[in-house]
């Protein structure tokens, strides 16, 4: 079990990215690179300079909006506390920040096409040698004249100088991407455990699914298996380890943790994919 400290971690500007606009992130946790369980949850902030063209990824992706507001155009807005499920080879988009400023946090993770997911590192790898013969704009990658190359999304582009092969997108199994108004699900007792509240938010195939967690003071949860816990408010101890608001709370696949609340706490837990029971990749914390 780990307990990430919002304080403790710096936010970094991306220098190499394949998107258009300014992007500052705070890495939380990552996983083992090179394994279909490998997944990132991270917090971005993003300004009315971003745009991606409309996409789709081979990875499941969750962002729930803590301020500001992230159009995708027909699919939908988030705004403040709306969550959005964006499942892998489901396009969407075009994307577009339309405040001064936005502020998410976000899951990408190996979905059930077993795909894996491409670690920041890779990427930024990726972008920098792409930049040696084309250019990234507007999203979209543009070879340069007569390398035999065809303009492709930015992420495809990177993706196959990653892996070395054409990249197969998994067949979509939503037709949009799942918004959710988080305030408008009702709160109801935890079965079985006194001072605690969830709102359930989506369970989906293989074990993934979102929920909200709401402890009252001197109340406790016990979360089990691979979980990610952010802190939307409030504060106690997980497993003896102090926490605040904006914290990460994590377990793995073998781990429990208990959670005390000394104020009311409010909890996004995001139960996460398992592919492989045998051999889930342990979370690395970026504070480590």
């Amino acid at each position: 079990m780990q307990v990430i400290r919002d304080a403790e971690l710096p936010m970094v500007e991306r220098k190499e990215t394949q998107r258009e606009g300014r992007f500052i992130e705070k890495t939380y946790l990552q996983g083992r690179p090179g394994t279909p369980d490998n997944f990132k949850f991270y917090m971005v902030q993003q300004f009315g300079d971003f745009y991606s063209p409309r996409h789709k990824h081979n990875f499941e992706q969750v962002r729930l909006q803590l301020s500001g507001t992230t159009s995708y155009d027909k699919d939908g807005t988030l705004k403040p506390g709306v969550l959005g499920y964006f499942p892998e080879g489901t396009p969407y988009g075009p994307t577009t920040i339309k405040t001064d400023e936005s502020l998410i946090v976000i899951l990408q993770a190996g979905g059930p096409s077993r795909s894996g997911y491409a670690s920041a590192a890779e990427r930024e790898t990726a972008n920098h040698e792409l930049r040696k013969t084309g250019t990234f704009r507007d999203g979209v990658y543009f070879p340069n004249p007569g390398t035999g190359r065809k303009n492709q999304d930015s992420f495809e582009a990177c993706w196959e100088f990653i892996n070395k092969r054409k990249l197969v997108y998994p067949e979509p199994r939503f037709q949009r991407p799942v918004f959710m108004n988080t305030d408008s699900f009702p709160w109801r007792p935890l079965a079985d455990v006194r001072g605690v509240a969830e709102k359930e938010l989506g369970s989906f195939e293989l074990g993934f699914g979102f929920r909200y967690l709401r402890i009252d003071p001197g109340a406790s949860v016990t979360v089990r298996g691979r979980t990610i816990c952010y802190v939307l408010g409030g504060g106690g101890a997980a497993g003896g380890e102090a926490f605040g608001k904006s914290d990460v709370i994590y377990t793995d696949a073998s781990e429990t943790a208990t959670i005390k609340a000394t104020t009311t706490t409010e909890l996004f837990a995001i139960s996460m994919l398992v592919l492989d029971a045998a051999a889930v990749p342990q979370a690395d914390s970026a504070a480590a």
